[in-house]
Formats: structure tokens, C-alpha cells, sequence
């Protein structure tokens, strides 16, 4: 994705950012400055006794920067570069995790008030839903420092800020969000409900399908029905598997992937260079 648009200024928004690590990713790929580093961030969630679980040789090493200097016209691609910069949104309900991330931000350097040459990193702590009133909140769950496993739907233990990612866009000034992701426990569906919006500029999705967990959203939602909304917003979404390959859920939808499935979904724009790229990639 990064070889087929190197143009730097992507907007990212990571719903359960959890401990930053994919949404550090993104900053490192389309930064022009190599000011943002994955590896420096995972080093430093080390020395707080937090398991980063991702291993360094699967960090971002591909940067739009060094593929910029390789291009035809590099003076004009740099030049242009220099004027757009990275803009990453990092949304966490759980306390803990909040904590750590802002640690992390402030220790590295990456709080936005002192990076605005190279771009932005905001942290913001709030449970995604498909509703919000302003103001509003909701209980969630405090567990370990990067536990997983928590969502809406866990036992009740603390009081957060309640938004969903159209009201985020808005609160941010974001014009626009390129990249989503989105990692809820199960609330995925409600997630991209409260999206519609912000969908309408997303080239690039990914969400957890997690239709195994009881008493969430996934649990009354088919992932047909979620499919389906999406193809009619404009996109293709293929199961991302583990092997470099990736399943059209368009062209070669099957009943059998409702029961019980827990995977990660990627879906692109169709007419985008991305969506050519992810074709590329597509089992025939």
C-alpha cells in the first residue's frame, strides 16, 4: 500500500488502539521525517513490564519517505511531502491502557504539542458506539495493562467518555480519515454504525469479526448484513488471513462464515489503487 501511494499525510483513526502498536505502524509508514519509530515505542512499553506482543521484525519497514527518494520527480514528491504530515487518533476505553499511552506519548516525545513538524498523535479515551449524546458516558471495564479481552459487554467498573468515530472526526477537525481500524471486543458492528460519515472518505478498513462472544453486537448482527452495508458505501472486504492470502467475502461468500468466526476483515474502496493492490493478494 505504502509502494502504490507514497504521498505523504494519511489521516489514521485506530478504535481499541489497546497499546498504540498498530497505530504507531501507520504513523511510521507514511512518515516523511522517520520521526515516528514502532520500535522505539514497543522498546519503551518494555521497560514498563508491558508485553508489546508484536515481534520487531514485523515492525513497519517499509516508510513512504525512502520510496519518495527512489521516484521518478523525488524533488517534487519530497517537496510536497514536506507539507503534509501523518495525523494518527488512538481511541482507548480502559484506564490503564490510557495511562500507559499517554506515559509512552510524553516520554518519546510524540504528544501533539510538541510534534507538529512531524505530524500528529492524538490519544483519546472513549468506548465506540453507534450512539452519543454530548457528554455522555459509559461503564467499561479496568483490567491488566494491555489485557485484550474487555469490551462494553464486560463486567462494570469505570466511568468513560462515550462517542462514535463520526463524532470523533468532528471533534478532531479531521477533514477527512484514510485508514480505520477497528478492534472492540465484539462491538465491532455498532462501531462502524456510528461511521457513516467518516466512511465516506475511509479507503482503507480493517475490523475484528468476533461472532463468538455472547451478549455483544456480533452476537445479533450478521456479518452478511455488515458485508453488505459496506459493498453499498463502495467497498470490497476479504478475510485477512495469516499466509499473505487474501478470501473475496463478496465474490465467494459462504453461510458457513457466520458460525463462530474470529478473524480479521480488510476491506478497501473499490477504484482506489489500493483496492488493485489488495486484488493482487486475492486467492482466484
Amino acid at each position: 500500500m505504502v509502494k502504490a501511494d507514497p504521498v505523504a499525510g494519511k489521516v489514521f483513526m485506530d478504535i481499541g488502539c489497546n497499546k498504540g502498536n498498530d497505530a504507531m505502524k501507520w504513523m511510521q509508514r507514511w512518515d516523511m521525517s522517520t520521526f515516528w519509530s514502532t520500535q522505539k515505542w514497543m522498546d519503551f512499553y518494555d521497560t514498563l513490564g508491558v508485553t508489546p506482543h508484536s515481534c520487531p521484525g514485523t515492525t513497519a519497514e517499509v516508510r513512504a519517505t525512502a520510496i519518495q527518494q527512489h521516484h521518478n520527480g523525488t524533488h517534487n514528491a519530497s517537496s510536497a511531502g514536506q507539507a503534509l504530515l501523518p495525523i494518527g487518533v488512538c481511541v482507548e476505553p480502559m484506564a490503564i491502557n490510557i495511562e500507559k499511552l499517554r506515559t509512552a506519548s510524553k516520554q518519546l516525545g510524540y504528544e501533539p504539542a510538541h510534534t507538529k513538524q512531524f505530524g500528529t498523535f492524538h490519544v483519546m479515551q472513549a468506548a465506540v458506539l453507534d450512539k452519543a449524546a454530548p457528554g455522555q458516558t459509559i461503564y467499561f471495564p479496568d483490567g491488566m495493562p494491555g489485557q485484550e479481552d474487555l469490551g462494553v459487554h464486560s463486567l462494570v467498573q469505570s466511568d468513560v467518555p462515550l462517542k462514535t468515530v463520526d463524532g470523533i472526526k468532528t471533534e478532531l477537525g479531521l477533514g477527512r480519515v484514510d485508514i480505520l481500524l477497528v478492534d472492540t471486543e465484539g462491538a465491532d458492528p455498532a462501531v462502524l454504525r456510528g461511521a457513516i460519515e467518516t466512511l465516506k472518505t475511509v479507503r482503507y478498513l480493517e475490523f475484528e469479526v468476533h461472532r463468538d462472544l455472547h451478549n455483544t453486537e456480533w452476537r445479533k448482527t450478521s456479518l452478511w448484513s455488515v458485508v453488505d452495508d459496506l459493498d453499498k458505501m463502495g467497498f470490497d472486504c476479504y478475510w485477512a488471513g495469516n499466509q499473505g492470502i487474501l478470501l473475496s467475502m463478496n465474490r465467494c461468500w459462504s453461510a458457513g462464515f457466520e458460525n463462530g468466526a474470529w478473524a480479521n476483515a480488510a476491506c478497501v474502496k473499490r477504484g482506489d489503487i489500493w483496492h488493485t493492490v489488495l486484488e493482487r493478494f486475492t486467492a482466484p
